[in-house]
């Protein structure tokens, strides 16, 4: 099977049956953080400025209350099973 289901997956969000951010963060909420990395870099989504401000932990930008539909804070050791 050569991509089958991935292929399937942009075919329903091209279609409007998926909703592409719920994909997208489904997708990166799978990933371990050095996979995303690894996808951020290879891909330039963020500048190196900004990956090395992420990287050197600055947490100022922390207190944002919208956070993700599909991320429920409280499960967050469960993050591990990932």
């Amino acid at each position: 099977m050569k991509r089958e289901i991935y292929k399937k997956v942009l075919e329903l969000v091209e279609e409007g049956v998926l909703d592409p951010m719920e994909v997208l963060e489904a997708a990166l909420m799978s990933m371990s953080e050095a996979k995303v990395l690894e996808l951020v870099e290879s891909n330039e989504f963020l500048s190196a400025d900004d990956l090395d401000v992420l990287q050197d932990g600055d947490d100022e930008d922390d207190d944002d209350e919208g956070g993700s539909r599909y991320y429920d804070e409280d499960e967050e050791e469960d993050d591990e099973d990932y």
